[in-house]
């Protein structure tokens, strides 16, 4: 597809699929990563380069130095560009960069009840899944992660979208993996 969105988060798919053992045709898979490599290389899109980034990390093909370009920039990231960028970080083994997005996103967190803490009306579920699914993984019992679960559980009717939903779901499910917070009530 020429969708980079769509391409980065089937390439994210399938380096997962791959780490975990599954085949995944090498012809494919290297005509994808090259493919969101070229697109990469020609994005003048922080948000589409971080989805990108965070897609070859995924499937062990990222550049540090390209990572590196973003983290220099991360004070004019979205949330759902900087939670990419986290989760590259952290599939590349960087956790200190990560855990550095993640105190930059703390102080972004909005605390208005009945709004999510992070992005906007348009993907503030996205963005908050992600964080969720970040944060999970660095610090599971920071206490904006309760409040961020809290809003991603009440809201689960108004995900807006598929963007939204499959992040809202990625970080409930993070979080149930990482907390050591019974979540055995939880329900999609």
């Amino acid at each position: 597809t020429s969708d980079v969105a769509t391409s980065a988060r089937a390439l994210a798919f399938l380096g997962r699929a791959r780490s975990a053992g599954f085949t995944v045709s090498d012809e494919v898979f290297d005509k994808l990563v090259s493919w969101i490599t070229e697109r990469l290389r020609l994005s003048e899109q922080p948000a589409d380069r971080a989805r990108m980034v965070y897609a070859l990390s995924e499937a062990k093909s990222a550049d540090f130095e390209l990572v590196n370009r973003l983290q220099r920039s991360k004070a004019e990231l979205t949330d759902v560009a900087l939670a990419y960028l986290a989760l590259a970080d952290i599939r590349m083994n960087r956790r200190d960069l990560a855990v550095e997005i993640v105190e930059l996103l703390q102080k972004r967190a909005k605390t208005e009840k009945g709004i999510m803490p992070w992005g906007g009306a348009d993907d503030g579920a996205e963005a908050t899944g992600l964080i969720v699914s970040v944060q999970s993984q660095l610090d599971p019992l920071h206490p904006t992660l309760a409040l961020a679960v809290d809003r991603l559980r009440s809201a689960r009717r108004v995900w807006l979208g598929y963007r939204g939903e499959a992040a809202a779901i990625r970080g409930l499910a993070a979080f149930s993996l990482h907390s050591k917070i019974d979540t055995s009530e939880f329900t999609l």
